[in-house]
């Protein structure tokens, strides 16, 4: 059985070799490697922390108490460091890449994928990179066109925008647009009658989802507090994901007699819960964008707190295409749903998802994959 080592790392970028995984697991050997634990930087933080901090770890502390500035600085000492260990780490990643011995590469990671590329062409195996973002020029660092025949590209969407940051990389002969790369279960047929029975939610009644992702915890109880302000009936579905120390808090508020509220930790049905649901409130974080945008689901985004450069792309886009709103100012996010659930703007905005591509990504790679080993 041929082996395929994916490079991975926290957050989205798990759920996405997650995915692939299943896709892939049943025809070939899966190995994935999260590439920040593979490097000297995360093995010296933890070495000095006791195993307690991680490089994945800080990134998150960052982006959890929205430190966008203290994260960029990061991000410029994470550049610097790069380019100053260029060789070191490229040797790492040589080694760590001969220890597997694959016969293909994927990458769903930034920043490391020039020498990732480099590897690929020294052994002489197919590489695959997947961004999970519309934002790629940090998953394109330090490249600049590539040749290489058996180096592919496999984007979520197209948009002018991403057409243009490829452009300024170079020359890339071999770029798909595939779809995003999801579990399986977001491309199977719903039951929704039977999906709000199961949850029991009133006919006629419009469903709510928040979910923040792995970093937004902070923002959860105050937009919780500001849905509960809504007027009109509604059922409003809150997923914590990891952050399981809320459910009590989220459960103990008061609920007017107009609105039900179904609250869960982590749970594997984002898909089922997301076809029952009329409006998404959460950040625009690339997966839960690509997730909500294959469902059809209108998206009040989240940007009360300045965005990090990554996710911007991924609310343009949003708003470029009519698929949505955002949310600037807390105090607005009530009105704002009422006046959507109130309006014509709510079926502009579900018209406007017959324009987006329904592709499954996952299935699309695999069959890229196999005719490349």
């Amino acid at each position: 059985m041929k082996k395929i080592l994916i490079f991975t790392c926290i957050g989205g970028h798990t759920l996405t070799s997650n995915a692939l995984q299943n896709y892939l697991s049943s025809n070939y050997e899966i190995v994935t490697s999260d590439i920040l634990e593979t490097l000297p930087i995360d093995h010296t933080l933890r070495s000095m922390t006791r195993n307690s901090v991680c490089a994945g770890s800080v990134y998150s502390f960052f982006c959890r108490y929205h430190l966008l500035y203290m994260l960029s600085k990061c991000i410029r000492i994470f550049y610097w460091y790069l380019n100053r260990k260029k060789k070191q780490i490229a040797c790492y990643i040589q080694q760590h890449i001969a220890r597997h011995h694959p016969d293909m590469i994927i990458s769903v990671i930034p920043f490391f994928n020039d020498l990732l590329l480099q590897s690929a062409q020294h052994y002489n195996i197919p590489f695959i990179l997947a961004p999970t973002d519309f934002e790629i020029s940090h998953f394109l660092y330090g490249i600049s066109t590539s040749l290489y025949e058996k180096f592919h590209i496999c984007l979520a969407f197209d948009s002018p925008f991403i057409q243009k940051t490829l452009q300024d990389h170079g020359s890339f002969p071999h770029v798909h647009v595939t779809g995003p790369i999801l579990r399986p279960d977001f491309f199977v047929p719903k039951d929704n009658k039977g999906l709000r029975k199961k949850w029991h939610i009133k006919p006629g009644v419009p469903v709510i989802l928040l979910m923040m992702g792995s970093e937004g915890a902070q923002d959860i109880i105050p937009c919780m507090k500001q849905l509960l302000e809504i007027s009109c009936p509604v059922h409003i579905f809150c997923l914590l994901g990891k952050y399981t120390e809320l459910q009590q808090k989220v459960k103990n508020f008061f609920y007017p007699s107009h609105i039900t509220c179904t609250v869960l930790g982590f749970t594997h049905d984002v898909a089922d819960i997301m076809a029952v649901s009329d409006i998404f409130v959460a950040k625009p974080g690339g997966m839960s964008t690509f997730e909500a945008l294959i469902s059809h689901l209108p998206m009040m985004l989240y940007c009360v707190n300045k965005l990090p450069f990554w996710e911007q792309p991924n609310a343009q886009f949003i708003l470029d295409n009519c698929l949505g709103s955002l949310v600037c100012k807390l105090d607005n996010l009530a009105p704002l749903i009422e006046n959507m659930l109130a309006t014509s703007a709510y079926v502009s905005y579900k018209a406007a998802f017959e324009r987006i591509p329904h592709q499954d990504g996952g299935r699309r790679l695999e069959s890229l994959v196999k005719s490349m080993i």
